[in-house]
């Protein structure tokens, strides 16, 4: 095969001719280093995101959104890619998606949005008029964490040709912002497939044009014992990273005989590399031509993402379980079921054969090696007789590899009575355990009746226990197989709610209200204003500090990270890494140098360094920082480096094994007491006691750590960080390298989401990068990737909270004596209880008591730093008062909705804080709730469905919510500036925008008070000299506290203008009365800080209603209903605000259903440490029906111009989702004679609550 080192393709209607490309390198990569279209995002790198979707057109196919992340650059040559900047920007105009996005409040910190956008375009290229349930379907492979998604589900369903009306009428108003249309279909430039040969520095990319070009080319390579892979759409390397390299990469995605799709009368074929979203489509087109082509297109769904799936072939998914066994693979699992033959190539024998997926004893019949898959035949069978059903169970509704997946395919009698034949197909059970042979064998001519089913039962339970999966895959495996016997059983013969095993949960197309006043006189302040820069958030253009061009001299570092915790390092072997290209140089704890302080943390906790000198406290702690001269060089060399332990000791990794092995610190924190809490337990009449435990959650940032640090001229650093804070960074780095504070300069522009990770946390990317600086006197940038960021970077707070709660006949809480443990990591910074502050807000949330006690550990542990995460300390304290008021009224047989009311605070009373409550609401808000959205009506239906249907089951729970607010620690400066030539304002806070819209309510509120248009001011980046001083972004009250110093600001800047206003009248021009007073030497410059002394706190209230379905034989759930109402206030930005309200009560939905940070109990390394593993909500795990009502008439006497915060209290009410989990769980208990009450697992995953559900599979599952 000719050499010709050089691909061609077209990037937005431009073509680009590239030599030499990398055949390692992905197509991401080069898209944001060479031509620099920054648009598309990178970040997990896997293709579990969705930020870094572009659109792809190959030869004689039409446009499909695909992963860039996962696309080799080489594979894309002869290839059309639209990217965010290619459909709409401010020169060229914007997109209708792009202008849609933005008026909805469809993005908060954007990083996500070019996504999010470019799938849209590429759904609305293959189809001009899709429904709205085809466009919900449409993002299963995005993730947003601001959001909480109904806002960019609203804003691209407004394209449905069956769109509500109300989303018409909406988008008929935001019609004149754009300017283009979508991109017009390309004409491709056709021709036969074009051989490539790429020679690489260790791997050359092969692609041949032909099958005999192929079987050629492979021959050669056994007969030289040469390595290769092949390469079709690569979306398995999302899942399994390479761990070798190979000699040869074999593009075989567009050879035509690979490619094609045959029909046949009696079946249909499909080539090697047909995608999986192709096969889906051929199949629901025909789906009457087989009763297996429905179930098989339905499943396929399920399977990974629309990106994914339109890249990725189903040899590709077949060929990842022969390699893998442990790869719970739906492709296979659906293709032994419908009778497929897979047609297999031998390259030594030259010749082909054909096979079942799986042989008899579960094994993969495909031993691949030397081998090539042709193509898949699935038969066509008709006829009343075939049944097939498929289930795949997943941690949550979409994008998700399965607990268990199965596949049913049955051959009945004519009179539907008998079984002729049986095929029982599962994945997730073992390795080695695919087909129940016996089973099968068992039920073939058997009646189907109670008897057949017991015996069935017993026989396949048998055989799954052999395998030595867990029990919960048992139950599950068992359940599933319930079910689809059910659905060949004629309902008449079924007892009362059982049929209802045999359907699955079912989503409609989300809907909801968004109901809140404004007050005009107060415009624009109170105006639903889309965010400033939401549109160039949508089109691409707004920059992050990772789409900053590098410098020519600029250098990149990673850290090499300890596999192993506690324990001490032997040695670092960096001798084959020095040698690698781009090396520059390495920093360990031997060769730190000794002028700068070897820690991150002051002043907080100065015994955290920033590498690792002799001990390592956890798995993912930095042990050397490497630096080079490119970012993918500095991970490679990194990855070189070879490290040694001894004295490795066990891990103390949760909050249970630190009250085990009592390892806390030494600090003695004090008690929280209110009242006499023991007289009070002595003379309740009623006493229970408890134990609640509560798990970490990653922040899931969409913009992973990054920092870049410059050495400067006066010997000092400038840094651009994405931080939440610029005083931390600022203090910790003039103590580490000895450098006054003035002369460290730090900005930041924006911050692709941060949610408290990126307050303390971000300290160790500033180090680090300043480290690489300082060491090499040249730019150098740190940018850490997903699994450095989850392993290496602290995450929420774990809590163990153990109770005693005394209280009355009415439920009424007398005494509560509490002992909170907080696993705080490897420093006792940031552990939310080492002092009484978090008890003393959030520790009642809306409940009275008046005796209290609350003592608080701080464990000591072998996982990286805890650290705050949105809600801190505030989310779990909540929690667990409500919790309370759950088992009281469990113990009390009570309806736990009358037990909350009864026990809220009322008006005048005296909470934990000892703050009297003046404006208290919240019985007010709580019996409105109850009343306007029908809850009582709603319990009364709850329970009749409860009683008809045995295996589905329904819940609904109130949460309440007070939370308190103090402005006494936020301190930030403002710096505002009046242009004379034209009356334009500038302001440069010392507030961080990362997604919360803190600039778009800096901009209103001056605009107010200056009595002028938003459309004159510009808000512009954070910076230590414009805004010095300035506290840490989070706490929810950063927007309140720098609009305070804004309106500071205006205050002066006005009783400067006044005079000469006076002087020119009323009817002056804004931009005449400014030139004037610049005339006049009126200073047009101010900077202020709102003074923080004497602030009062205020407190935030809220009550929230969740109603859920529960399938009882499997543990999925769906949020069928949320009905919330916040108090904000008056506030100053609907828009802003509600997205706010629903993004923090999605982030609270995943922490308390699907998050989960598991470590190994040996390695203590994380386990859940990408998208495979860690599972955030996706846009259908929202409630189906949501309404959001901002409490009318609410004005905030304590706040800035009468608002509320929201950015945390709302997640605080997502305990509400929970609780009524339980309750569908505790229903169908006490329907089986079992004892109800069970504390609540955390998270409540699919996994826990079947768990919890204690069926008993060979006694349960019945048919009358």
């Amino acid at each position: 095969m000719t050499s010709n080192n050089a691909i061609s393709f077209f990037v937005n209607q431009k073509e680009y001719f590239v030599s030499n490309p990398n055949p390692s390198s992905s197509f991401n990569s080069w898209l944001r280093s060479q031509p620099g279209l920054t648009g598309t995002k990178i970040m997990c790198g896997e293709g579990g995101c969705g930020c870094c979707v572009v659109a792809l057109q190959r030869p004689v196919e039409s446009v499909k959104a695909v992963n860039s992340c996962l696309l080799p650059l080489c594979s894309v040559d002869g290839c059309h890619i639209t990217t965010v900047e290619g459909i709409g920007s401010q020169r060229k105009g914007f997109n209708k998606i792009q202008s849609r996005v933005a008026e909805f409040g469809a993005s908060q910190c954007g990083y996500c949005t070019p996504g999010f956008v470019m799938s849209m375009h590429s759904l609305l290229e293959e189809e001009e008029s899709p429904n709205q349930q085809t466009i919900e379907d449409n993002f299963d492979g995005h993730i947003c964490r601001c959001t909480g998604y109904r806002s960019i589900l609203d804003a691209m369903k407004c394209f449905a040709c069956d769109a509500d009306s109300s989303l018409k009428d909406k988008c008929q108003d935001i019609e004149d912002l754009t300017t283009t249309e979508c991109a017009k279909k390309q004409k491709m430039r056709l021709g036969d497939l074009r051989p490539i040969q790429i020679a690489g520095d260790s791997t050359t990319w092969i692609r041949p044009s032909s099958i005999s070009e192929l079987k050629s080319f492979l021959q050669e390579l056994i007969l030289e014992k040469r390595s290769w892979r092949f390469i079709s759409g690569n979306t398995g390397s999302g899942v399994y990273k390479l761990t070798s390299s190979y000699a040869f990469m074999i593009d075989i995605g567009q050879m035509p005989v690979l490619r094609s799709i045959d029909n046949h009368g009696d079946s249909i074929d499909f080539g090697a590399a047909v995608t999986l979203n192709e096969i889906l489509k051929t199949l629901t087109k025909r789906s009457s031509e087989s009763v297996t082509f429905e179930p098989i297109a339905k499943h396929l769904k399920k399977v990974a993402s629309v990106p994914v799936r339109n890249a990725g072939s189903w040899a590709g998914n077949v060929a990842l379980k022969c390699q893998h066994p442990e790869f719970p693979s739906d492709v296979c699992v659906l293709l032994e079921a419908a009778r497929a033959q897979v047609k297999v190539y031998d390259i030594v024998a030259d010749e082909y054969s054909t096979h079942t997926v799986f042989a008899a004893d579960g094994s993969t019949l495909l031993h691949l090696t030397d081998k090539l898959i042709i193509s898949i035949t699935i038969p066509k069978l008709t006829g009343k007789q075939f049944k097939m059903k498929t289930y795949k169970v997943m941690p949550r509704s979409q994008n998700a590899h399965a607990y268990v997946n199965a596949a049913f395919f049955a051959e009945l009698s004519e009179d539907q009575s008998q079984i002729l034949q049986f095929t029982a197909v599962f994945g997730g059970i073992s390795p080695t355990f695919a087909r129940a042979v016996k089973t099968e064998e068992f039920l073939k001519g058997k009646s189907i009746v109670s008897e057949t089913l017991k015996d069935a039962l017993n026989l396949l339970s048998d055989q799954i226990k052999q395998t030595g999966t867990s029990e919960y895959k048992h139950n599950l495996a068992l359940g599933l197989f319930y079910k689809f016997y059910l659905s060949l059983c004629n309902p008449s013969n079924l007892g009362t709610g059982i049929e209802s095993g045999v359907y699955p949960l079912v989503r409609p197309v989300s809907k909801g209200t968004q109901t809140f006043t404004t007050d005009e006189t107060t415009y624009p302040v109170s105006k639903e204003v889309p965010k400033l820069s939401g549109i160039l958030q949508a089109s691409g253009e707004a920059q992050y500090i990772s789409d900053r061009v590098p410098s020519n001299d600029e250098l990149f570092c990673t850290f090499v990270l300890s596999e192993v915790p506690n324990a001490d390092i032997d040695n670092i072997d960096d001798s084959l890494a020095k040698q690698m290209p781009g090396f520059v140089a390495i920093v360990t704890g031997d060769n730190f140098p000794s002028e700068v302080q070897n820690t991150h943390l002051y002043p907080f906790d100065t015994s955290q360094p920033i590498i690792a000198s002799s001990h390592v406290e956890f798995a993912g702690q930095p042990v050397a920082l490497v630096i080079a001269e490119t970012w993918e060089q500095s991970v490679l060399i990194a990855k070189a480096v070879k490290v040694t332990y001894k004295n490795i000791q066990k891990p103390i990794l949760t909050t249970q094994d630190a009250i085990t092995q009592a390892s806390f610190y030494p600090d003695v924190v004090p008690p929280v007491e209110m009242g006499n809490p023991d007289e009070a337990l002595k003379k309740a009449k009623h006493v229970v006691s408890g134990e609640f435990n509560m798990g970490s959650q990653y922040h899931f940032y969409m913009e992973t750590q990054i920092c870049r640090a410059e050495c400067t001229e006066e010997g000092g650093f400038t840094l651009e960080s994405a931080s939440q804070t610029h005083i931390f960074i600022q203090n910790a780095i003039s103590y580490a390298f000895g450098v006054s504070q003035n002369k460290i300069e730090i900005t930041t522009k924006r911050i692709g989401g941060a949610y408290g990770g990126k307050a303390t946390n971000s300290l160790i990317a500033a180090a680090a990068a300043t480290l690489g600086s300082y060491v090499t006197r040249r730019p150098v940038r740190f940018h850490a990737d997903l699994k450095t960021c989850m392993s290496t970077f602290g995450s929420r707070v774990p809590y163990t909270i153990k109770y005693r709660l005394g209280f009355n006949d009415n439920g009424i809480m007398e005494g509560v004596d509490c002992l909170l443990y907080g696993n705080s990591g490897a420093s006792v910074f940031d552990a939310e209880v080492d002092g009484p502050t978090t008890v003393e807000l959030y520790a009642d949330s809306a409940y009275y008591c008046p005796n209290r006690r609350y003592k608080s550990y701080v464990c000591k542990t072998n996982i990286p730093s805890t650290t705050w995460c949105r809600a801190p300390g505030s989310l779990q304290m909540t929690a667990h008062a409500d919790l309370m008021m759950e088992h009281v009224a469990s113990f009390l047989g009570k309806d736990a909705i009358d037990v909350k009311f009864a026990n809220l605070y009322k008006k005048g009373q005296t909470n934990l804080k000892g703050t009297v409550l003046m404006y208290c609401q919240i019985r007010d808000i709580y019996q409105n709730l109850l009343d306007k959205y029908d809850v009582r009506k709603r319990q009364q239906d709850i329970e009749v469905f409860n009683e008809t249907n045995k295996w589905k089951k329904k819940g609904i729970a109130i949460s309440p919510m007070k939370f308190e607010l103090d402005l006494s620690a936020s301190k930030y400066s403002v710096l505002m500036a009046v242009y004379a030539n034209d009356g334009s304002v500038v302001i440069s806070h010392g507030g961080i925008e990362c997604g919360q819209g803190i600039n778009t309510k800096v901009a209103q509120v001056a605009a107010y008070k200056l009595g002028i248009s938003m459309d004159l001011i510009s808000v512009q980046r954070a910076s230590t000299l414009t805004g010095p001083n300035s506290q840490v972004t989070g706490g929810s009250m950063t927007s309140e506290a720098t609009c305070k110093s804004v309106l500071g600001c205006c205050e002066v800047l006005n009783s400067r203008i006044e005079p000469i206003r006076a002087k020119m009248g009323k009817d002056v021009t804004w931009k005449n009365l400014i030139a004037k007073c610049y005339s006049e030497d009126v200073d047009l410059t101010v900077s202020h800080m709102s003074p923080t002394l004497g602030s009062r706190s205020y407190s935030s209230y809220g009550v929230t209603c969740a109603e859920v379905e529960y399938d009882v034989l499997t543990g999925e759930h769906q949020i069928l209903k949320v009905d919330t109402v916040f108090d904000c206030g008056i506030s100053l930005n609907p828009s802003v605000d509600i997205g706010q309200v629903e993004g923090a009560f999605v982030m609270g939905i995943g922490f308390w259903t699907s998050e989960q940070m598991i470590y190994d109990e040996s390695s203590g390394q994380l386990v859940t440490n990408g998208t495979w593993e860690y599972k955030p909500p996706t846009s259908k795990d929202i409630p189906i029906e949501w309404n959001i009502e901002l409490l009318k008439n609410s004005p905030n006497p304590l706040g800035i111009l009468r608002s509320k915060a929201t950015g945390e209290p709302p997640m605080c009410m997502s305990i509400c989702v929970a609780d009524a989990l339980k309750f569908a769980v505790e229903a169908s208990k006490r329907e089986r004679g079992l004892k109800t009450y069970f504390p609540l697992p955390t998270p409540a995953t699919v996994e826990a609550l079947h768990n919890a559900s204690e069926l008993h599979p060979l006694e349960d599952f019945i048919l009358q």
